[in-house]
C-alpha cells in the first residue's frame, strides 16, 4: 500500500548511501596511485562528457521505463564501476570506471526528484516538494563534505578495501529502493517510434525550451553563474591540494559546508516529510 511519508524517507535513506562514500575525493586516491594531475584531469573530461551525452538519454528512459527502474539501475552501475576500478591496472581500466559512475549518476539524477513529485502530487501533497528538494540538496552538501573527510581513511586502508566497501553499501542501497512505490506516470512510446528517436525529439526540445526559459528568467542565469563559481573554487582547491597535503582537502570540506544552504530559500527542517 503507498505510504507518501515512507516513501520519502526511503528516498532520503537512498540519497544518504548514494552521497557517502569512502572513495568521494577519487582524485586524492588516483594521485596516490602514481596518476599525474594530467591523467586525472583526462580522466574527470572523461565522466563529464559521458554525463552530458548521457543525461537527456537517461531522462526518457525514466519516463518511458519507470524512475524507480532508474533508481536500480544507477545503483548496479555504480557497482559495477566499483569493480572496474578495483582491478584496474592502467589507465584505460580507470576511465572505463568512471564512464560508469557518469552513467550511474545520469540514471539517478533527476528520477528520484521526479519520483519524489510524482508521489507527493499523488498524495496531493506537491506543495512540500520544495522542502523535499532543499532537504536533498542539505543531504548532498553535507554527505560530500564527509566523503572528503573520508580521503585520508581510503588512503590508509588502500584504495581496494575502500572501493569494496562501497559495493556493500550499493547492495544494501538496492535493498532500500526495492521497497519504493513506482508511481504510475511514464510516458507512453509512440509505435511509429524508436527509442533512439524519442531520445533525439527530446533533446531537441530540452534545447529549445531551455533557451526559452533562460530568456525570460535572467535571474536563473546569475544563479547559475554564482554556482559555477563556487564549483570553481571547490574544484581548484582540490586539484592543486591533491598529492601534496591533506590541508586541501580540509580546505575543500569547509568550503562545501559553508555553501550548504546556497540556494535553498528556506529552513529545510521547518515543514513536514523532514
Amino acid at each position: 500500500m503507498f505510504n507518501i511519508k515512507k516513501q520519502i524517507q526511503v528516498l532520503y535513506i537512498s540519497s544518504v548511501l548514494g552521497n557517502l562514500s569512502l572513495t568521494g575525493a577519487w582524485v586524492a586516491i588516483l594521485a596516490a596511485r602514481g596518476y599525474s594531475l594530467v591523467e586525472i584531469g583526462f580522466a574527470e573530461t572523461i565522466f563529464h562528457i559521458t554525463s552530458l551525452l548521457f543525461e537527456i538519454p537517461s531522462g526518457v528512459l525514466a519516463d518511458l521505463f519507470g524512475r524507480k527502474k532508474m533508481l536500480l539501475v544507477s545503483s548496479i552501475m555504480r557497482m559495477i564501476g566499483n569493480i572496474v576500478m578495483i582491478v584496474s591496472c592502467n589507465f584505460l581500466m580507470v576511465c572505463i570506471s568512471l564512464v560508469f559512475y557518469a552513467m550511474s549518476y545520469n540514471a539517478s539524477s533527476g528520477s528520484g526528484d521526479a519520483l519524489a513529485y510524482d508521489s507527493l502530487k499523488l498524495d496531493a501533497n506537491e506543495r512540500y516538494y520544495e522542502t523535499y528538494a532543499s532537504n536533498q540538496l542539505v543531504i548532498y552538501r553535507l554527505c560530500s563534505g564527509i566523503s572528503t573527510l573520508c580521503a585520508g581513511f581510503a588512503l590508509f586502508i588502500g584504495y581496494q578495501l575502500a572501493y569494496a566497501t562501497d559495493i556493500f553499501v550499493g547492495v544494501f542501497q538496492i535493498g532500500i529502493l526495492m521497497s519504493l512505490y513506482e508511481v504510475c506516470v511514464a510516458q507512453k512510446q509512440d509505435s511509429k517510434k524508436s527509442v533512439v528517436e524519442t531520445i533525439r525529439t527530446e533533446f531537441i526540445n530540452c534545447f529549445i525550451s531551455s533557451l526559452s526559459f533562460l530568456k525570460h528568467e535572467r535571474k536563473a542565469i546569475c544563479l547559475m553563474f554564482a554556482n559555477s563559481f563556487v564549483g570553481a573554487v571547490d574544484i581548484f582547491t582540490i586539484v592543486f591540494s591533491s598529492g601534496k597535503t591533506f590541508g586541501g582537502w580540509y580546505a575543500q570540506l569547509g568550503t562545501r559546508l559553508c555553501i550548504v544552504f546556497y540556494g535553498t530559500g528556506r529552513n529545510p527542517w521547518s515543514k513536514a516529510y523532514t
